[in-house]
């Protein structure tokens, strides 16, 4: 892994005066003199801005300034190293901007269903190729598919696909019988699974599967399309299969402690058997793979009904964005690439908030705040939303280890990766949809841009604005006054409800954010992140004289120096 190594030299003298309370505006815009910052203005500064230093004039020594160290390169092999010092500097490693509080309920963590994920999106993105729409075979899309025209009791033969090697050759073949047909998804059970007459159990009841339907048809279906567009419908049948099979269960070893793989998508389905491209495997039609129900550990770990029920709630929805992303992009918007991981995935996790906000009752853009997520259900809560705040804290108690941009292979890598795409999206949403979340997601997940070009188009802002803005947001969400209000995200009560959760790690009680003091001391700071994530500092208040902060080697032209005036 490359490190790319800049030292940054903080040097101060301290002075005494006054506390400016002036209406937000931009001032000075560019200017390495701090002193022109009123409360709750920002500044976004390229390094070469900074050659001669950062100054706070004497008059403002009891001003104080959130800084963020951040860079523009969405490579993130480079890891940035800056190397902050000075006669005046204390290193503070843990965040105490508030007192600890109580913690919701924990979350546990399933890293092998994350890793499981990408590598199926990474599979996807290795075998599939798009083809531009004027060369796609439409003829392959065949009227009297398999798929349609099915009736309750009907056998059918599927390829399991994406669980090895290319995912699209010598992929599992299993037979499915379809259970329950509704409005808008055709409910298929594999027949070894147990509770089908081949091994003994207890499977699904048509009672189960008909809430399961009812739930899908009310709630999953009618959001997802809404934030993200109607599916494709290659196998026209009108609707989407969704199959629970042992094949699932197998993917979670028996001796797992990094929780269970619920279910997945593959892109290779909504291709045809032959022709260029194609995938040879593929069950040519819209299918979900979900685990059965296996309550006597015939094929992994005991799982019941209730369980699969609750597990895959979250799965489906975020699924189900994955699926009308690649059919947005294969058959609607001309596009040549599939979605980059990050955004899709940061649009899946998207999609398990917006249902859960429809499922509790809450608009677009309410502020969720800990008394909501404490008094709703609690199959809700963990099902919809304590998943994406857990990895938002993962990211934010260690931002070297993830970025909300990120390299293909680097988003199964780790939750915090997970966690900073969700949040950075999830503030886009907040403030730059034109108060219409919906608006944005459907123009994200119809592409044809990809990662950064389609997030910067759709928003309309250049990313460093969208970085400045999130990074500062989430150095200072609701912790100082007089900050205006585009530094809170909208849809949540941020620093509270992130302080109150448990991540999984015993962080509760804390909002853990790295925030390092520049005060008095003669200690030294390294710190080191990925591209598009950030170092925090705060300056302190003491002394008289005028503060300085130099950077230096200042050639770094991805570099950015991210300040807002916070006291």
């Amino acid at each position: 892994m490359k490190r790319v190594s800049y030292a940054v030299i903080l040097l101060a003298t301290l002075a005494a005066c006054n506390d400016s309370t002036s209406p937000p505006r931009d001032q000075g815009a560019g200017s390495p003199d701090l002193g022109t910052l009123d409360v709750g203005v920002s500044r976004t500064l390229k390094f070469a801005r900074a050659t001669s230093g950062l100054t706070i004039p004497s008059t403002l020594s009891d001003a104080e300034y959130l800084i963020v160290f951040s860079n523009l390169n969405t490579d993130n092999d480079p890891q940035y190293s800056y190397t902050v010092s000075g006669d005046w500097l204390a290193a503070n490693p843990s965040a105490d901007l508030l007192a600890p509080r109580g913690s919701l309920t924990p979350w546990p963590t399933a890293t092998a269903a994350e890793q499981f994920e990408q590598t199926v999106r990474l599979r996807e993105r290795s075998t599939l190729r798009l083809a531009p729409l004027g060369l796609r075979p439409r003829a392959a899309i065949l009227p009297g598919s398999a798929a349609q025209d099915l009736s309750v009791g009907d056998k059918l033969t599927i390829h399991v696909n994406g669980v090895t090697g290319d995912g699209c050759t010598n992929q599992p073949v299993t037979t499915g019988i379809v259970r329950y047909i509704s409005q808008h998804a055709i409910f298929v059970i594999d027949s070894i699974a147990p509770g089908n007459g081949q091994v003994n159990g207890t499977g699904f009841s048509t009672a189960d599967l008909q809430a399961i339907g009812q739930d899908f048809d009310g709630r999953i279906y009618p959001t997802d399309t809404s934030y993200f567009g109607a599916p494709s419908d290659f196998d026209q049948n009108g609707k989407v299969i969704i199959y629970y099979t042992p094949q699932v269960n197998l993917l979670t070893p028996r001796t797992s402690t990094s929780g269970r793989i619920g279910g997945f998508f593959f892109a290779g389905d909504l291709y045809p058997v032959t022709g260029n491209p194609h995938c040879s495997s593929s069950n040519e039609g819209e299918i979900f793979y979900l685990l059965a129900p296996d309550p006597n550990a015939v094929y992994s770990t005991a799982v019941t009904v209730t369980q699969v029920r609750n597990l895959t709630r979250g799965t489906i929805a975020h699924e189900f964005q994955h699926m009308i992303n690649a059919g947005n992009r294969l058959f609607k918007s001309n596009a040549t690439e599939f979605e980059s991981a990050w955004l899709d995935e940061g649009l899946a996790h998207f999609a398990e908030d917006a249902v859960g906000r429809v499922e509790a009752g809450f608009t677009d853009l309410q502020m969720v705040t800990v008394t909501n997520l404490q008094s709703m259900n609690s199959q809700v809560q963990s099902s919809f939303f304590l998943q994406n705040l857990a990895r938002s804290k993962i990211y934010i108690t260690d931002p070297t280890n993830g970025a909300p941009v990120s390299s293909e292979s680097k988003v199964g890598r780790g939750l915090g990766y997970r966690g900073a795409a969700w949040s950075f999206l999830r503030y886009a949403a907040d403030w730059f949809s034109g108060n219409d979340p919906r608006t944005l997601t459907r123009k994200l997940a119809f592409g044809p841009d990809t990662g950064v070009a389609n997030i910067t188009k759709q928003t309309g802002q250049p990313l460093d604005t969208l970085l400045s803005r999130w990074l500062l947001t989430i150095g200072t969400d609701t912790t100082f006054t007089g900050i205006p209000a585009q530094f809170r995200f909208r849809s949540y009560d941020w620093h509270s409800v992130l302080t109150r959760l448990d991540d999984g790690s015993g962080n509760s009680g804390t909002y853990t954010l790295p925030i390092h003091s520049i005060g008095s001391g003669t200690n030294s700071i390294t710190a080191t992140f990925p591209g598009t994530s950030g170092a925090f500092f705060l300056t302190s208040q003491a002394g008289t004289g005028t503060r300085t902060i130099t950077i230096a080697p200042s050639t770094d032209s991805t570099g950015r120096i991210y300040i807002l005036r916070v006291k």
